[in-house]
């Protein structure tokens, strides 16, 4: 269970991020004080070997669709780009959907799944979603500010008011970050943006949103 040490006050009383080694943080995401829940996570060693597998072979991914939460394996065992990669890969992407789609009560799931050599969004923004799943395999993982160093005004632009602020997730976290779409969110979205990449050092990023 995720204790109330857990829970670190990054900004505001109002507004919370939530870390923990345990998965059932992502229950935290549905507290109205919470913006981010990150599930502290260290990839396995078989899931290692097969990101590792993979760059060194240079294989590319560029996934975008929607996934069913139901049979969710089979579907992933069937993309073609994916299926170039050791299963350890599919089965852990597949373990994710399945937590998410769980966790929200869906059934079918929009997953993106790429290798990045250039930053995908590098200046700071939230998400006009009400929740959204990333996870970084390889890389360098999603940066972040806590709401004390962000304005919105009330038409819902951002003003950055200091970037010395930024935090870094790790590679195998797995967050959830709230949008400014989740009821009630709408002033205090997580802002957030993608970190800058060199072709030496790419990245693997999965992200899923509720459909």
């Amino acid at each position: 269970m995720v204790s109330t040490a857990a829970i670190e006050n990054m900004t505001s009383a109002s507004c919370q991020q939530v870390f923990s080694e345990q998965a059932d943080v992502f229950t935290t995401i549905y507290q109205p004080t919470v913006n981010m829940a990150v599930w502290q996570r260290q990839l396995s060693e078989s899931v290692t070997r097969a990101v590792k597998e993979g760059l060194t072979q240079n294989l590319q991914l560029n996934v975008t669709q929607e996934v069913p939460v139901d049979g969710v394996l089979d579907n992933l065992n069937n993309n073609y780009a994916l299926s170039l990669w050791p299963t350890a890969l599919r089965e852990d992407i597949a373990q994710i959907v399945e937590m998410f789609g769980c966790l929200f009560d869906i059934d079918m799931v929009g997953l993106r799944l790429r290798t990045l050599n250039a930053a995908m969004c590098p200046k700071f923004h939230y998400d006009r979603v009400p929740c959204r799943l990333v996870t970084t395999y390889s890389g360098t993982g999603t940066q972040w500010l806590p709401n004390d160093a962000i304005e919105l005004n009330e038409s819902g632009r951002l003003q950055v008011i200091d970037d010395n602020d930024t935090h870094t997730l790790r590679a195998g976290d797995v967050a959830l970050l709230k949008g400014s779409a989740w009821p009630g969110n709408e002033s205090t979205p997580l802002v957030h943006r993608s970190p800058c990449l060199t072709e030496l050092q790419p990245r693997i990023l999965l992200t899923l949103d509720a459909m």
